[in-house]
């Protein structure tokens, strides 16, 4: 029933809240990650402010979503305790670049750092909530609830979930992203589409622009639509190029630097993701 549906969500939502954001509050520990992490939130939320493009922080992560989400975390602290918080900000922007060794820079960044860990925290929980209620149409409704509690209460993923950083975000929009395509899978033909489609290829799309990464998981989801449904061989084929089309203008279209430079702007995270993925191979 609906009633229960809200009821459950609620309880996940809660729950996995709670336990990111206990160890994230109380300083527990701190990733050496997470003060650059502040610094290109603070530079991204000027670019978002009207700055010029040299502003936008280009990584090759590319970091767009845990970026806006610290910029989030930011803008809430300058509404919130404005005086405060704007002789950090200001001390933030002063700086052209941020050292390792620049020590007195982290009490700056620190003030910001819950803010955006919090809103972190707030986006992951919500998405085990999504994967919840979506999943609850493609592996049924105890399955589903399972996994999501299962997932709110892993300490590796809660971990991740309630730092300023990119891993627990790409996890959850790469798992989401399969959720609707598992509907191929259905005899009921209502339960699959563009809707499926584009809403995967946005998730992956997100994905790819927490970290670049995210998009390795695009061949395991084109191999789903095609082994998966109930359609000719054609149409199938026809729903991978339309999701691969769909997941590339997602992500060209979210990522700021393609807007101005063109192709040149996204070659720096081509580079990169040949390099990470030497890595974690």
């Amino acid at each position: 029933p609906l009633h229960r549906a809200r009821w459950i969500s609620a309880a996940i939502f809660v729950v996995a809240l709670i336990v990111r954001l206990i160890p994230a509050d109380l300083f527990l520990y701190v990733t050496p990650d997470e003060p650059i992490w502040v610094y290109r939130s603070a530079r991204f939320l000027q670019f978002l402010k009207g700055g010029s493009s040299s502003s936008f922080p280009e990584t090759g992560h590319p970091g767009v979503t845990t970026m806006g989400l610290g910029a989030l975390g930011i803008q809430a602290m300058l509404w919130l305790r404005p005086a405060e918080a704007q002789i950090h900000w200001r001390w933030i922007m002063s700086l052209g670049n941020l050292a390792p060794e620049n020590g007195a820079a982290m009490r700056h960044l620190s003030y910001f750092l819950p803010a955006g860990r919090a809103a972190v925290a707030v986006v992951t929980s919500a998405g085990l909530v999504a994967l919840y209620l979506m999943g609850r149409k493609v592996l049924g409704e105890r399955v589903a609830r399972l996994l999501s509690v299962m997932l709110a209460l892993d300490s590796f993923f809660l971990g991740h979930s309630g730092i300023l950083h990119t891993d627990a975000l790409q996890a959850t929009f790469v798992l989401l992203s399969a959720l609707p395509i598992l509907s191929v899978f259905s005899p009921d033909r209502k339960r699959r589409g563009w809707p499926a489609l584009a809403l995967s290829a946005f998730l992956l799309a997100l994905a790819g622009l927490t970290k670049t990464l995210g998009l390795l998981a695009a061949p395991g989801i084109a191999l789903l639509l095609l082994l998966g449904g109930h359609e000719n061989w054609m149409r199938r084929v026809g729903s991978v190029v339309i999701f691969g089309f769909l997941t590339i203008c997602f992500f060209l279209g979210g990522y700021p630097p393609v807007w101005w430079k063109g192709w040149e702007g996204i070659l720096p995270l081509v580079d990169a993701f040949r390099y990470l993925s030497l890595i974690h191979i």
